[in-house]
């Protein structure tokens, strides 16, 4: 150690910790741009490969995966379903080969997820068929169809939160009539009727002319005690003026949810308001059949005679004249009537009984 005036030499001592320090922050640096050149190096190697293809070698493996898809198709229609699915994925590995940015695959590849998601549940390989139902779904997330079929699966296995969770991870981002729907009759069947109603409402906000969901509504409410409200989501409905055909089958549930509850005036009330925009035989029936049940025979009549107008050979409009002109005393007109009645097994046997009641009776 080098000393000066008998002591050591601590500048010279700095001095050469400074240049070992330099010199291994140069060491660091080296293999730090070392490592940045082995990365552009395989990256350059990646991208050389991808673009390794030349544009007959790109035809070649497109037609290869093109007839492989093809081969697939008819071992399809010949529900082959399993030698279907080989064709299918070395179709899919082809295309995948030869799917770039500049080149998009999408189309194909996801004809061919779909194509496997149906061919495994076919076979019953439930997992592959899970992970081609993602697959389409992670592929196309705004399209219903897979997250539903994929949701249908689950239920079909018992998977019943698997299904609701794919289907609420939908329903948070897009609004689709059919995903809330399938949530509603998944609630409904678990007697969860408070929710079924949310999503059975939701689902009818989206397609308001399909009133059989409003009839779900309303029974629903009625099974939960709240007929108050279910008669309000008929009313709230009819004052948004719906079309005519629309508007008329409204009317007619509410006919018949009224009936069911015992509130025949409002039935007769609702069930005509659907006959004014159009005469049904059925509504025109269930009218009569009412007024006869309310001994208003007339009335009963006078609807009666408008569905024979409309259907000569009605079976139980001849046998509800039949039984109104009992009532009334007119028996040539009763027995008539009952012998009109045709095509009706059970209404046959009650007219011929009602024939001979009313001879024994003379």
């Amino acid at each position: 150690m080098i000393k000066r005036n008998g002591n050591p030499d601590v500048t010279g001592l700095r001095r050469c910790y400074q240049i070992n320090n330099n010199l291994n922050k140069s060491d660091k640096r080296k293999r730090i741009v070392s490592i940045i050149w082995l990365v552009i190096l395989l990256n350059g190697v990646l991208l050389s490969s991808l673009l390794a293809f030349t544009e007959d070698e790109i035809t070649r493996i497109e037609w290869q995966a093109g007839k492989a898809l093809q081969h697939g198709e008819q071992l399809w229609k010949q529900g082959k379903y399993q030698s279907a699915i080989d064709s299918f994925k070395f179709s899919l590995k082809k295309y995948k080969e030869i799917d770039t940015p500049e080149l998009p695959k999408t189309q194909r590849i996801n004809q061919l997820y779909t194509y496997l998601s149906i061919a495994y549940e076919k076979v019953e390989n439930y997992e592959q068929a899970i992970e081609m139902y993602k697959k389409r779904i992670a592929l196309n997330p705004k399209k219903s169809i897979p997250v539903y079929k994929l949701a249908k699966l689950y239920l079909k296995l018992g998977k019943r939160n698997e299904a609701i969770k794919v289907l609420k991870q939908y329903d948070q981002l897009y609004d689709d009539y059919s995903i809330k729907k399938k949530l509603a009759e998944i609630y409904e069947k678990a007697k969860e009727d408070t929710t079924a109603i949310q999503y059975y409402e939701q689902a009818f906000a989206l397609k308001n002319t399909k009133v059989s969901i409003l009839e779900k509504i309303a029974l629903l409410y009625h099974k939960i005690g709240n007929d108050t409200k279910a008669i309000k989501a008929y009313e709230d409905f009819i004052k948004t003026k719906p079309n005519e055909l629309t508007l008329r089958k409204v009317y007619h549930n509410l006919g018949v949810f009224y009936k069911n509850i015992g509130k025949e005036d409002k039935a007769i009330e609702a069930f005509k308001s659907s006959l004014s925009l159009k005469f049904q035989k059925e509504d025109g029936l269930t009218v009569a059949q009412i007024y006869y049940e309310k001994g208003k025979y007339k009335e009963a009549r006078d609807y009666l005679q408008q569905v024979l107008n409309i259907d000569p050979n009605n079976a139980p409009a001849h046998y509800y004249l039949g039984l109104i002109y009992r009532k009334e005393g007119k028996l040539t007109e009763s027995i008539s009537e009952f012998e009109k009645v045709k095509n009706n097994k059970q209404l046959e046997k009650n007219a011929k009984e009602q024939i001979k009641s009313i001879k024994e009776s003379q």
